[in-house]
């Protein structure tokens, strides 16, 4: 994976580093990352107010004060990629609320086509092609931030509490063919949950990418990527599926299972929390090895 790293606790980090562990210390040390996990989420929306003036400052001297005294920064910055060179992800709203009961932190991201990116060489039917798949992924984070935003609204309104919200469109770097946005969602009342969702472009095809197309035609890659996450599970978090989440893992794999493509090429297969394990494991982000697929990806 890039598996998701969460920013936890330097004596964490070191027990986990330093020490050989028993089955028990194993228990507690799991115990605390998952509440570093929760923590550091709610600690990321009190302090994106604060942080919002110290960025503000940074970039002014970034975009303005680098470029203006050293000809060599503004010539390099003058060569830094933006998405897929074609699209950059812009922030069209950031709405940001705290009282005693709630707490909430929506950015509702929008991708665009770089204005300044040269896209003469781009054939039609691709630009025509990822416009239109640009508009559907802008389509759906408006609909998933708007229904998070108006639920928490109403939370406020009938002074229901406590709640926080959080949701946050990011890029996720990929190899340079494809272009992959995430949109992360949290919502904690009491106990908290976290859902994802996952958008792939190919920009060769300027297209949506489906987990099928990854594979040579007719390739049985379902059963192959089943047992590739079971026994990830197993090695990484030390949990067996039984019959009926393995029978549901196959099910996901084959409808609706979140994916995209990370910078060293492997497929990562994503899981909301409860998907194919118990909630205690979270949000599960899974790295599918090239060299256990390579019979059969394209």
């Amino acid at each position: 994976m890039e598996q998701k790293i969460y920013s936890l606790p330097q004596e964490i980090k070191e027990q986990y580093e330093a020490l050989e562990l028993s089955g028990e210390q194993v228990e507690r040390l799991k115990q605390k990352m998952l509440q570093a996990k929760s923590e550091n989420r709610k600690e990321r929306i009190r302090r994106n107010s604060r942080q919002i003036m110290a960025t503000a400052a940074m970039l002014a001297i970034i975009l303005f004060v680098l470029p203006n005294t050293s000809k060599t920064v503004a010539l390099a910055m003058q060569q830094i990629p933006v998405l897929g060179d074609f699209i950059e992800l812009i922030t069209v709203r950031d709405y940001e609320y705290e009282d005693e009961q709630h707490q909430a932190s929506i950015k509702v991201g929008e991708l665009v086509l770089n204005e300044f990116a040269d896209v003469q060489h781009m054939e039609a039917s691709v630009k025509k092609e990822l416009l239109a798949t640009i508009k559907n992924i802008n389509s759906e984070i408006q609909k998933v931030t708007t229904e998070l935003l108006g639920d928490f609204e109403t939370s406020v309104e009938d002074r229901e509490g406590p709640l926080s919200v959080w949701t946050e469109s990011i890029q996720i770097p990929s190899e340079e063919q494809y272009l992959v946005i995430k949109q992360e969602c949290f919502m904690a009342a009491g106990s908290g949950m976290e859902w994802n969702y996952y958008y792939t472009i190919d920009l060769t095809t300027g297209k949506l990418l489906s987990l099928e197309e990854l594979f040579k035609e007719n390739a049985d890659y379902v059963p192959v990527l089943a047992d590739c996450i079971e026994k990830q599970l197993k090695l990484v978090y030390g949990y067996q599926l039984d019959e009926f989440l393995r029978d549901e893992l196959v099910r996901q794999l084959e409808e609706e299972a979140s994916f995209y493509i990370n910078e060293a090429g492997n497929i990562v297969m994503c899981f909301d929390e409860g998907d194919i394990g118990p909630m205690s494991l979270g949000d599960l982000e899974i790295v599918i090895s090239n060299d256990d697929v390579k019979e059969i990806r394209k």
